[in-house]
């Protein structure tokens, strides 16, 4: 890994990641095949935090968080949960559980028709509006299926 080095916790691999992103990015005057790269290696850089394979301080309090919640809807009938970077995305047939989904602290999003949950404080720091695709493009995702929680988290 040459991008990612030394990083000791996930608040400093998305300081990171946003970083190398702005410099990096085609858009920008950045080279596309340095960006992939780069984007890759955070992508598989999360995949081993998420699995349990990483050296990297996972924020457990977070973790923690995030099981739990997922825990709590995991078993609702014909919904799709992923996990987008340390966001929970819910979508499909969410209207008959709309207000446990409430109880567990998640919002609805009307642009996006789908309930997300994030714990902690958020500030958006662009005023450009990102579609889902795009979220879960920028910051990597994971379906989250039943039985399979104690492998992601």
């Amino acid at each position: 890994m040459s991008y990612f080095k030394n990083i000791e916790s996930m608040e400093q691999l998305r300081k990171l990641y946003k970083k190398l992103a702005f410099e990096l990015h085609p858009d920008r005057g950045g080279d596309n095949d340095q960006f992939v790269d780069m984007q890759n290696e955070y992508e598989k850089l999360l995949n081993r935090v998420f699995t349990g394979n990483s050296s990297i301080n996972t924020e457990d309090d977070l973790m923690d968080d995030l099981k739990k919640v997922y825990e709590n809807i995991c078993y609702f009938p014909d919904i799709i949960i992923d996990l987008v970077g340390s966001w929970i995305w819910v979508s499909g047939n969410t209207k008959e559980v709309k207000d446990q989904l409430k109880e567990n602290g998640f919002k609805w999003s009307g642009k996006k028709g789908m309930w997300y949950y994030h714990t902690g404080e958020y500030k958006k720091r662009s005023k450009k509006k990102f579609s889902y695709e795009e979220i879960k493009s920028m910051h990597g995702s994971r379906n989250l299926k039943k039985n399979t929680i104690k492998s992601l988290f």
